[in-house]
């Protein structure tokens, strides 16, 4: 085995032409180190043997990396869902004002986490590793470096389907660079120091890859750790802030409705006291106060002393009591009427609620 002259350090390309071609398209084999050609058989048995070793370890260091990096992620994904889903029942059943405004940044901060985990992660997924721009002779390893102009044989398009036209191009393309890719292959893997330079030069990649996964899983973890901890500080500020500072209530959730008929127009706005009452297997009923304004239409006095609900679909809801008794609505001569009621209302159709309207 003959020495040969020492390697010099790679380059990316400069030009349209790819250094690593000949004028025919055919790959030209990259000069071995010293170091490797200068070993015995016996060391370069040895080398090859430690290099397949390293082949198999690293790609599986990376793979775990990276399988933490998706862990954080889903965790991520997990505790945003956990937010989302808590906010409902804060919004509707949280009264005292310290402990709604502080679960409430509570909430946002974990949904804010989430979002901030999935950004860093998308970043970090199709980030542009610089040594890939380098790597221009680890031919046995990258498809884009074993195949002459491999622009011009593999070239995916994004609907995933190609004309006659640019399918026979690629054809001919790949049968045509079958040469380059068979010479190289033959005189580059049957030497033992240029395989083995190409298993040292891929054993460097895994090496520096595997560094990048690891600083990206460290960082991707301190985004979702600085996240919580941020959260819950936050949330502890916002509980004593709202309870040493005015005691800040809850904003009341005000829901409005129109009735309109020849003779009379009924606009209503409702909420819910937050007072429930369990019926046993009938569910629960909630409390629910409601404002009535009463417009005459037709110059005539009236007087409403019962109303029903409905919804959006003209349904009649059931409500106890549908008498406003002695709080009876006057509407006077083109004039304008109001009064308040107390209502009890089954509370999974309380969100159906779409009007009141007044019973002849």
């Amino acid at each position: 085995m003959t020495n040969r002259p020492p390697e010099s350090a790679p380059t990316p390309a400069t030009g349209p032409v790819d250094p690593r071609h000949g004028d025919s398209g055919v790959l030209t084999r990259p000069e071995v180190p010293n170091l490797i050609t200068s070993l015995t058989p016996d060391q370069l048995k040895e080398l090859r043997a430690s290099l397949a070793q390293l082949l198999d370890h690293i790609p599986e260091r990376i793979h775990y990396a990276e399988s933490r990096r998706a862990t954080v992620a889903v965790i991520a994904a997990a505790v945003m869902a956990f937010a989302v889903a808590l906010l409902p029942p804060i919004l509707d059943k949280v009264t005292y004002g310290p402990l709604y405004w502080s679960l409430i940044a509570f909430c946002s901060g974990l949904i804010l986490t989430g979002l901030m985990v999935f950004v860093v992660f998308a970043l970090q997924t199709n980030f542009h590793y610089p040594f890939t721009e380098v790597t221009q002779e680890a031919w046995k390893w990258f498809y884009r470096d074993a195949v002459p102009k491999h622009k011009e044989v593999i070239a995916a398009p994004w609907l995933a389907r190609e004309t006659r036209r640019t399918i026979d191009k690629r054809k001919a393309a790949f049968k045509e660079q079958w040469k380059g890719f068979l010479e190289q292959q033959v005189t580059g893997l049957s030497d033992a120091a240029v395989n083995a330079c190409q298993d040292l030069q891929q054993v460097y990649i895994l090496h520096v890859n595997e560094g990048y996964k690891n600083q990206f899983l460290t960082k991707l973890r301190g985004v979702f750790n600085r996240g919580l901890a941020a959260t819950l500080v936050i949330t502890v500020l916002v509980f004593f802030a709202v309870r040493t500072f005015g005691g800040s209530e809850p904003p009341t959730l005000v829901s409005s409705g129109v009735f309109a008929s020849p003779s009379i127009r009924l606009e209503a706005s409702w909420t819910a006291t937050g007072i429930r009452r369990n019926l046993g297997i009938d569910g629960n009923e909630v409390q629910v106060l409601v404002n009535l304004r009463g417009f005459d239409q037709t110059g005539k006095t009236r007087s409403i002393s019962r109303i029903r609900a409905r919804d959006s679909a003209g349904l009649e809801i059931p409500i106890l009591p549908d008498s406003l008794g002695v709080r009876a609505l006057v509407v006077p001569k083109r004039g304008i009427g109001t009064s308040a009621v107390m209502l009890w209302l089954p509370e999974p159709l309380l969100s159906r609620l779409h009007h009141f309207e007044p019973v002849p």
